[in-house]
């Protein structure tokens, strides 16, 4: 690697360990900037290394030791693991499956890289919890982060459209081999500017506007409606840009997850929110049906608009046939154990590994069975199960804290939700290291939800002793009060 660059990279690094250290709560921004930027860094690097596609993983990694040291330590009410009890060990246990599994591939393959593929794959959102979890204190510190990653995404979209029109520039192009998909007009592109895949684009676009649903849902006004449509009306045709049509999909199951979870709120705020919802709802499947009608036989976009329009055609087709058939595939090629961790991840085909194995990773099923096996499938289904059991008491606590976290907490879980429905049918994307860490974050940010209210900071916000009883420990004596 260019002498050059080594001598920017440990500036940089030198940079942001000053200021993490110094004020640790900018490390978070640091991961959505970095996330998006890694991407321009790889296509202008010569020969485009792939290890540029894990500096997310580093800057998260710093932030999670530095904030290990400055605040998870030194307060009960910071403590995961003592609020959260049930959920450690869960996370323990299944980071103990994937360990081992890893070292099957080890065994297997006599790769190192592979299994390092497959820890990332797998426990990456792992120390995202706990970033999110420190992180998340007041409804500012919400909205800022989503704030900040949604002028990324936005800023992404542009690029997107900048490559549909003809601008050739080298932070605009793929990384690889440009993707195409062939339909009744021809050859067409899939655009994927300033990332470096039409998926990676297709899901941040899609994600972030799960979060301008959520900005327009939380505190409804017509200027704050009106500016979330208008955002929206800029993401979405740019996922259409993509050829990527998961991410339609995301949108509209994150929608409906959210109006049921609202629904069966109880707050006395969740009728207005469920009405702003709708309102949304009706707006954003207005922009789909619009972009999906036959908008003129000579445009430009027509390609894109019939193979977004088909999205929701074959969907449970593929659910089945992708998702659910994808384990018995597993089971019959693999056997009970699997292979090991890493085995048909993204990337695994350069170290060894038969093309034709990865035929099961489309499915999330068949990815875990091939590299975790049955029993690693059971852990990931009880792990799941935890999460849900201790969510259902989170939700009902919402309910008592207010509006801000009521919303915010069924919002959060519906994403959620949203994207395990998603890697159940298409496990690619959930191979990158800053979707994972996303995903971790939100998680984390989930939880931290109970203690959420429109407070100041350095106000108290919740008794750790209700956190408790969310999570499951039981609490000796008087505990510490949480304080932003």
């Amino acid at each position: 690697m260019d002498p050059i660059i080594i001598i920017v990279a440990a500036a940089c690094a030198l940079v942001l360990f000053v200021q993490v250290n110094a004020r640790w709560r900018s490390g978070m921004f640091f991961i959505v900037l970095t996330g998006f930027a890694q991407d321009v860094a790889r296509k202008l690097t010569p020969g485009e290394p792939v290890a540029t596609s894990a500096l997310v993983g580093v800057v998260m990694l710093l932030v999670f030791a530095i904030g290990l040291r400055q605040i998870g330590g030194h307060s009960t009410a910071m403590n995961l693991r003592l609020n959260y009890p049930q959920i450690f060990r869960a996370f323990v246990i299944f980071s103990g499956v994937v360990f081992f599994k890893a070292l099957v591939t080890l065994v297997n393959f006599g790769s190192i890289p592979l299994a390092g593929i497959g820890l990332i794959a797998y426990l990456s959102p792992l120390p995202a919890v706990w970033v999110g979890w420190w992180f998340c204190q007041t409804q500012r510190e919400y909205r800022d982060l989503g704030l900040v990653y949604l002028g990324c995404a936005l800023l992404v979209a542009l690029s997107v459209y900048a490559t549909w029109m003809g601008v050739d520039w080298k932070i605009f192009q793929h990384v690889g081999e440009a993707i195409v998909f062939y339909g009744d007009r021809g050859i067409i592109t899939m655009h994927t500017g300033l990332m470096r895949a039409p998926e990676v684009t297709a899901w941040h676009m899609g994600a972030a506007t799960c979060f301008v649903i959520i900005l327009a849902v939380q505190r409804p006004s017509p200027a704050r409606f009106g500016a979330c449509l208008l955002a929206i009306a800029v993401l979405i045709p740019a996922i259409y840009l993509t050829g990527r049509r998961k991410a339609l999909a995301l949108i509209a199951l994150f929608m409906g997850i959210l109006i049921v979870l609202v629904h069966f709120s109880r707050h006395r705020d969740a009728r207005k929110a469920g009405f702003a919802l709708i309102g949304v709802a009706v707006g954003v499947f207005g922009i789909f049906l619009f972009l999906s009608e036959d908008l003129s036989d000579s445009s430009a976009f027509q390609a894109y608009s019939e193979r977004g329009g088909s999205t929701f055609d074959d969907a449970l087709e593929r659910f089945y046939s992708l998702g659910l058939a994808s384990a018995g595939w597993a089971i019959d090629q693999v056997g009970f154990l699997g292979l090991g961790a890493g085995a048909v991840s993204q990337g695994s085909q350069h170290f060894g590994v038969d093309a034709e194995m990865t035929g099961a990773a489309e499915g999330g099923l068949g990815k875990i069975i091939v590299e975790l096996g049955i029993p690693g499938l059971i852990v990931s289904a009880w792990l799941l199960w935890v999460l849900a059991r201790v969510i259902r008491r989170l939700l009902a606590h919402t309910d008592r804290v207010g509006s801000g976290a009521s919303i915010m907490a069924r919002a959060l879980v519906a994403f959620l939700a949203a994207n395990i429905f998603i890697f159940i049918t298409a496990s690619q994307i959930f191979g990158d290291p800053f979707v994972l860490i996303c995903l971790g974050i939100a998680l984390g940010a989930l939880l931290a939800t109970p203690r959420l209210k429109n407070l100041p900071r350095r106000r108290e916000v919740l008794a750790s002793s209700q956190m408790s009883d969310i999570g499951g420990s039981s609490a000796r004596g008087q505990a510490p009060q949480f304080r932003s």
